[in-house]
């Protein structure tokens, strides 16, 4: 496990136990390695700077991700960074004479956090929260991750600790920002062919899968399922890699499973079957176990921290012996995805279709319904303000730039500091270009069947979950369901969670004891704006038992 923490005046009572090494840099700065000690970063000195990168990164066309670091570091010192010869998810720290600066990758997939006031920076949000004073909880951010899986923008779920933005460069030392020179200048394209769409854009991951190839070949694992996703990131790993792992998820009886293994098959590749609920597993989860969780998946992670092991088990493996662990994530870039008919043209309607998945009456009096949407709107213009295109291509960017850069980003986290991770798929050129696509060629995944089928007739020809293979159109059947989605009201979308929860009974986890054991006196502070007991979703009680846990240790 790797994070790292920086600053000039820390406090490191919470954390000195797992300082793995570190770093004293120039004006007084240290740079703070922490974790188990089976992971270090990449550390480089001259005569100019100081530089340490976290994640993993291509510049340039190099293949060796030492040699890009080398690169980078030194345009970063120079003020040249070109960014369309950026690839990966990462964080760059160079410290020179006169200033420290941190750079991220652009969509923000790996995450870092600020302790307000203060010059202290780290890649981990328990950290940032454990440095500096006693901080206060931020309800609209409590309420955002326990209804949607995540907190959204530059505010977390505590008031000191906040989210640095990733479209600038950060000088820490000065407290100074620069825009960077990334552009989003996005106009339909002349050509409507949807072929011509596709090969662009697999002209573009054609680079990152090179890359990968290079660095990576025969240490290189990724999911398989029966989605468009992870096919498209196959077709590219078939193209590019030569020897690779593939695993899927499920009971031996699940479409995925099946569907993986007919993949398997046709391509003589190696299958790893996991079963996440399978005897092995520990489903006696003790304080010291939770606590595990809550370190590894950085407190509040998009599941939340209570569960039988499975998930941080099935991470670890995917990554063990330094192998690079590939997810679809933000594969949605090339669909509709808020399903929302071609003329929407308001961010409103996002906030209104998308991020209604709760039920007010589990809600205090705290709770203020116009101000939590008026909130969320603001935050997803501010995010989507830096296209400059239509308005209708604003809400296609509410995808990558809003629900990947936050939600996507906090399970981005847990892999990277776990071993070496990407998702391939998004990428700010890859953005770019979907961007421009007509959105009828992203309905009924229309764009990424062509891809497919383009980059590997076989794949194309092998069944998805949805009943059909990406060489064939879409049954009348699926087209319709897609259409009915699409067209459904907005008015009615968002009132869709309080629906079906009016036909479900208050959940009752099988680890709630747990709850008891690890919440000193149950949900003390939570519950002023939550009532447990009316939360009908597993998935919500458990990430406010999360952030419970996590409040109780830090205010």
């Amino acid at each position: 496990m790797l994070d790292f923490i920086l600053g000039t005046n820390l406090n490191t009572a919470a954390f000195k136990d797992r300082i793995v090494e570190t770093h004293h840099l120039n004006n007084g700065f240290r740079l703070h390695v922490v974790g188990d000690g089976s992971r270090k970063p990449q550390i480089l000195r001259t005569e100019n700077y100081t530089s340490a990168v976290f994640g993993t990164v291509f510049y340039k066309g190099e293949s060796e991700t030492r040699r890009s670091h080398e690169v980078l570091a030194a345009d970063l010192f120079n003020s040249s960074v070109e960014e369309d010869e950026l690839i990966g998810e990462f964080t760059l720290v160079v410290a020179g004479d006169e200033h420290v600066w941190v750079l991220t990758d652009w969509i923000g997939l790996y995450p870092c956090y600020s302790v307000a006031g203060t010059d202290i920076v780290s890649s981990s949000f328990v950290l940032a929260a454990g440095a500096e004073g006693r901080p206060k909880l931020v309800p609209q951010c409590l309420y955002e991750y326990v209804f949607q899986g995540a907190w959204y923008g530059a505010q977390t779920l505590i008031d000191n600790v906040v989210r640095l933005r990733p479209d600038v460069v950060h000088d820490i030392g000065s407290g100074k920002v620069k825009r960077r020179d990334v552009p989003m200048s996005v106009q339909p394209a002349a050509n409507s062919s949807i072929q011509y769409h596709a090969d662009r854009i697999c002209h573009e991951l054609d680079r990152s899968f090179e890359a990968i190839g290079a660095a990576f070949d025969g240490r290189v694992e990724s999911a398989i399922s029966g989605g468009f996703d992870s096919r498209l990131i196959l077709a590219m790993l078939e193209r590019h890699v030569q020897q690779f792992t593939l695993h899927v998820y499920g009971r031996s009886s699940d479409v995925d499973v099946l569907i993986a293994k007919e993949i398997a098959e046709a391509l003589n590749r190696e299958l790893v079957h996991l079963d996440k609920a399978s005897p092995g597993l520990n489903t006696d989860r003790s304080l010291e176990q939770i606590l595990e969780n809550y370190i590894a998946m950085d407190g509040c992670p998009t599941d939340g921290i209570f569960d039988d092991g499975g998930d941080l088990w099935t991470r670890r493996r995917a990554m063990a012996d330094g192998k690079l662990l590939l997810n679809g994530g933000g594969g949605e870039i090339f669909r509709n995805f808020f399903y929302l008919p071609r003329w929407t043209k308001s961010l409103g309607d996002v906030v209104a279709s998308f991020y209604h998945q709760f039920d007010i009456s589990a809600c205090t009096n705290r709770f203020n319904y116009r101000d939590y949407c008026n909130h969320l709107s603001e935050k997803l213009t501010l995010e989507t303000s830096v296209l400059l295109g239509s308005p209708r291509q604003r809400v296609e960017s509410a995808y990558p730039l809003f629900r990947c850069r936050y939600w996507t980003s906090r399970n981005s986290a847990i892999n990277h500091r776990l071993g070496n991770y990407m998702t391939p798929l998004v990428t700010h050129n890859t953005v770019r270009l979907a961007l421009e696509v007509p959105l009828a060629l992203k309905n009924d995944g229309k764009l990424e069947a062509a891809m497919i089928s383009g980059l590997n007739p076989r794949l194309g020809l092998l069944r998805l979950d949805c009943g059909y293979a990406p060489a064939n159109q879409a049954p009348l059947a699926v087209r319709l369901r897609n259409a009915s989605n699409i067209w459904r009201p907005t008015s009615l979308r968002k009132r869709s969670f309080w629906l079906k929860s009016r036909f479900r009974q208050p959940v009752l986890p099988s680890w709630q004891n747990l709850y008891g054991a690890c919440l000193s006196n149950g949900f003390t502070i939570t519950s002023e704006y939550l009532d447990p007991a009316k939360i009908t979703s597993l998935e919500q009680l458990n990430r406010l038992a999360s952030a419970e846990f996590l409040l109780q240790r830090h205010i």
